[in-house]
C-alpha cells in the first residue's frame, strides 16, 4: 500500500505489514526528519536529496518526511528516496542529508525517533494537514481510512522537535543519530 506525500501513513503501513512477518522489527524505530523551522511554521525546510519527487542532482525541501529503519539489520525503508529501499543506513544519511554545518542552524535536520510498536499503536492522523483553506485535499487521499489510535499521539505531535508528553519518542541532531546507526 502506497499514496504519494503520505509518507507517515505509508510508513505506518509499512511497519505493520512487516512487524506481522517479522517481529524483531518491533526493535526498530520510524523516523520523523524535522528542522526547527518547518517544526514551528509549517514550511517547507527540510532540506532532502534523492527524493523521487524532486530532479535528479537536486535539492528539495520537505516539511517533513518519515521513514523506517530496521535496527538489526541497519537498513532503512524509504518509499520516497531514489536510493534502494531498503538502503543501508550509513548510505541513506550519507546520500540524503547535506553537510549540516552548511545549512542554517533553524534548518538543520533533526530526528525524532519512535519506537515501531509505540508508533503503530499511537499514531494518529485525521489528514487535516493536507486540506487546503478552501476544504479541498492538497494531494488526493490515501485509500485507507484515516490512522486513529485510541491513545493517539497526533502527526503534529510527531512533527514538533518538543519533547510528547507519554511517548518514548527522542529528537537528536541528524549527524548524530546517523552515527549510532550507521555501521
Amino acid at each position: 500500500m502506497y499514496c504519494a506525500f503520505f509518507c507517515e501513513e505509508n510508513i505506518w503501513q509499512l511497519a505493520k505489514k512487516m512487524s506481522a512477518q517479522t517481529p524483531e522489527l518491533n526493535n526498530g524505530s520510524v523516523l520523523f526528519f524535522l528542522s526547527a523551522r518547518s517544526s514551528d511554521s509549517g514550511g517547507s525546510y527540510l532540506a532532502i536529496r534523492n527524493q523521487v519527487a524532486f530532479e535528479v542532482g537536486t535539492t528539495g525541501f520537505w516539511d517533513y518526511h518519515v521513514v523506517l529503519l530496521d535496527s538489526k539489520e541497519g537498513l532503512i525503508y524509504d518509499l520516497d528516496t531514489r536510493l534502494d529501499c531498503p538502503v543501508s543506513a550509513g548510505q541513506y544519511f550519507a546520500q540524503t542529508f547535506p553537510s549540516q554545518s552548511s545549512l542554517p542552524t533553524e534548518v538543520q535536520t533533526v530526528v525524532r525517533s519512535v519506537r515501531v510498536p509505540e508508533y503503530l499503536e499511537r499514531f494518529s492522523s485525521d489528514r487535516s494537514h493536507m486540506i487546503d483553506a478552501a476544504g479541498e485535499p492538497c494531494e488526493p487521499f490515501p485509500k485507507w481510512p484515516p490512522i486513529i489510535a485510541d491513545d493517539p499521539i497526533w502527526l503534529n505531535q510527531y512533527r514538533s522537535i518538543v519533547d510528547i508528553v507519554g511517548s518514548q519518542s527522542k529528537v537528536v541532531g541528524v549527524e548524530k543519530f546517523a552515527q549510532t546507526v550507521a555501521y
